[in-house]
């Protein structure tokens, strides 16, 4: 079996996922602001994280992250406050709203997601669902697709 050829046609389908597609918004995300508050909402501690902790989670500059947070408090979904020990820090912690945007994103994504998966049919969703989960596995376990290590 030629697996480079797989490569191939796997990263064209990843490609293809890009640029304008429906399955451009799962990008998307990943990069903006629904993305910081979905970490924000699950952070740790389910409480309150740094700015500098979501950078590294989000893996953008605090510049980029401090834009996004200042975007989503002066929509009510986040607040800032000092840290209690040490002034000079910043907890954020998501307000009652931007838990309820989150929710109802989350909802609508998973109601896609469950209409892509019925098309392909109950054997094929649930085949493609345990590949999917080895593929990341894997790529996971190999460690060498990384910003870093690719020297990016």
């Amino acid at each position: 079996m030629k697996f480079e050829k797989l490569a191939d046609d796997l990263m064209h389908n990843m490609e293809a996922m890009k640029n304008g597609s429906p399955a451009d918004g799962i990008g998307r995300f990943r990069k903006g602001s629904l993305f910081l508050l979905h970490i924000i909402c699950h952070c740790k501690n389910h409480k309150n994280i740094s700015p500098k902790e979501i950078s590294e989670a989000m893996g953008t500059s605090s510049a980029r992250t401090a834009s996004l947070l200042s975007k989503l408090e002066s929509k009510g979904l986040i607040e800032r406050q000092m840290d209690a020990v040490d002034r000079r820090r910043i907890q954020v912690q998501i307000t009652k709203e931007g838990k309820k945007k989150i929710q109802n994103m989350h909802h609508q994504m998973k109601q896609e997601v469950a209409r892509v998966l019925e098309k392909m049919g109950e054997n094929d969703a649930q085949e493609f669902v345990r590949l999917q989960g080895d593929f990341v596995r894997y790529l996971n376990e190999s460690g060498k697709f990384t910003g870093k290590k690719m020297g990016i």
